[in-house]
């Protein structure tokens, strides 16, 4: 969940951070499969629209922020993260989206962390990735 938690943050204060990173990050377009943790995230439609990084793409000022999304091919998130790369795309923000072999892993995660990390212009902004969560 660590990828959804930066994409919420850095598209809640999108002033704060100047690119944000979600490896495999966990978007559901429709019901997330797993309700106990759909549940705890949206109990309702209006807690969906505060909290949902679709919707937020959708309805935030982003202007300014880049996006790096990744998700291995075969993982379950595939399609939410093609989705939001979409939108954002649409709407004229930065937004890297790739597919590559491997599955919603630490492993996968922390290959791919490099990525994120180094952007290709300096910023006094911070970078937001959810690396965090595996070390």
């Amino acid at each position: 969940m660590g990828g959804y938690a930066a994409l919420h943050l850095a598209f809640r204060h999108p002033q704060l951070f100047c690119r944000v990173g979600g490896h495999s990050a966990s978007l559901f377009p429709d019901a997330f499969s797993d309700t106990s943790i759909s549940d705890l995230l949206y109990p309702d439609e209006k807690t969906r629209d505060r909290r949902d990084p679709i919707h937020l793409a959708e309805t935030s000022k982003l202007t300014g922020l880049k996006v790096y999304l990744d998700t291995g091919a075969p993982d379950i998130n595939l399609e939410g993260n093609a989705l939001l790369a979409k939108i954002l795309q649409e709407k004229g923000i930065s937004c890297e989206n790739h597919v590559f072999p491997g599955s919603h892993s630490r492993f996968y995660c922390t290959t791919q962390t490099q990525a994120v990390l180094r952007p290709k212009k300096a910023s006094k902004r911070p970078i937001l990735s959810h690396i965090f969560h595996y070390f």
